[in-house]
């Protein structure tokens, strides 16, 4: 498996709105590198698109020591929190996102 035209292909899938399909690329990919930050920030998307917060959560903490070096990771991280009610948490993560790179918006 080539693991980054699986993603291009998941990609596109998310793009057109065919969520179920890009997960099961993902998760696959996952099955193989439990560590990928890249897909598993892509699934972390798709669980937010689908508002199914608890699991975007967990997946990108799963995701290793990326999520707190990447701004997008920790500002979806605050999205997830926010859409459950957490505005404290979900402020927290966006500041830590800004804390990485003063420039992310």
């Amino acid at each position: 498996m080539n693991i980054e035209n699986e993603i291009k292909k998941a990609v596109y899938f998310q793009k057109t709105g065919e969520l179920e399909k890009a997960s099961v690329i993902y998760e696959k990919i996952l099955e193989l590198n439990p560590g990928h930050s890249e897909c598993t920030n892509l699934l972390n998307l798709i669980s937010i698109q689908e508002y199914k917060n608890g699991k975007a959560r967990d997946l990108i903490v799963r995701s290793s020591q990326d999520t707190y070096k990447t701004p997008s990771y920790c500002n979806n991280l605050g999205v997830s929190f926010y859409k459950k009610g957490g505005l404290d948490k979900a402020i927290f993560w966006y500041r830590k996102a800004i804390e990485i790179d003063k420039g992310f918006s």
